[in-house]
């Protein structure tokens, strides 16, 4: 490999590092960047150290910033898993439906395939039937692994919208 290529490389993948902790560092500023503003560190009695909201934040911090803290931590998560899960379950009764549509016409086209492979030889016809059971196990195989990936993650996505709905709700009433 060339060098000034391999040196190129480093450059594009030390440009998307600095890229990604940027970007990084902007969601963190726009999430949590309001404290640098909003609070203050007051001494109480001369040796206690408390961290209060300024007098003129104390409205935001108190009242609005709950409803604010309620939607990033739980409501936009439980709502996009939510989602993303209705996706998730139409999807695998698209593809039930279409296995189910391909199963009905498999039958059909083993026979085909056992015809038109047909000749005298016993082995040419043994090695066809061997290929297309082995085709038929490993889709088999592959689907059974599909399901149970989605089936574990519609459970943990299920799980946080149960589990994250009554923090939600519980913020947005208080």
């Amino acid at each position: 490999m060339n060098s000034s290529l391999v040196l190129c490389y480093f450059h594009v993948f030390l440009l998307t590092n600095y890229l990604v902790l940027f970007v990084t560092f902007i969601v963190f500023v726009l999430i949590d960047g309001h404290f640098l503003v909003t609070l203050e560190l007051e001494i109480i009695d001369g040796q206690y150290r408390a961290c209060h909201p300024k007098k003129w934040a104390r409205h935001f911090v108190g009242k609005i910033f709950v409803f604010i803290d309620a939607l990033k931590y739980s409501a936009i998560p439980f709502c996009i898993l939510l989602i993303l899960s209705i996706l998730i379950i139409q999807r695998v009764f698209h593809a039930e439906y279409i296995s189910a549509q391909l199963q009905n016409l498999r039958p059909l086209n083993n026979y085909r395939q056992y015809s038109l492979a047909s000749s005298p030889s016993c082995t040419t016809q043994s090695s066809t039937l061997a290929a297309s059971t082995t085709h038929t196990n490993l889709l088999t195989s592959n689907t059974r692994v599909g399901r149970r990936v989605t089936f574990m993650l519609l459970s943990v996505s299920i799980a946080f919208c149960v589990f994250s709905a009554p923090m939600s709700l519980m913020q947005i009433v208080q």
